[in-house]
């Protein structure tokens, strides 16, 4: 018995260190250490938003060295907006605006 209880007493177990994680491009993140590892959240600068969709706001990893989920999170991308007119905006301004009546309305 005595042999058993001296080997458990030698038994260590050794978390595995996480690799550190990149920000996004044009962002952040915020990561916080817990018991056997560490989280951290993706943020992105103002006028600047996700590439794609998150899935996930938050990336944990544990006492494997392991991050979950797997992967990087994405990069920030500028805000790009289209807008669309249409013709009859267009005609309005011209009939509004156009007193002169120089302006074909096709």
């Amino acid at each position: 018995m005595p042999l058993i209880l001296s080997f458990i007493s030698s038994l260590r177990l050794a978390a595995q260190d996480c690799i550190e994680k990149r920000p996004p491009e044009n962002g952040a993140m915020a990561c916080d250490d817990w018991m056997l590892g560490r989280f951290c959240s993706p943020f992105c600068n103002d006028r600047y938003d996700f590439a794609v969709v998150l899935t996930n706001s938050v990336w944990a990893c544990g006492a494997s060295g392991v991050w979950l989920p797997p992967g990087d999170w994405p990069d920030c991308a500028g805000h790009s907006y289209e807008i669309r007119l249409s013709p009859i905006f267009f005609r309005n301004i011209v009939l509004n605006f156009g007193t002169r009546g120089t302006l074909p309305l096709a």
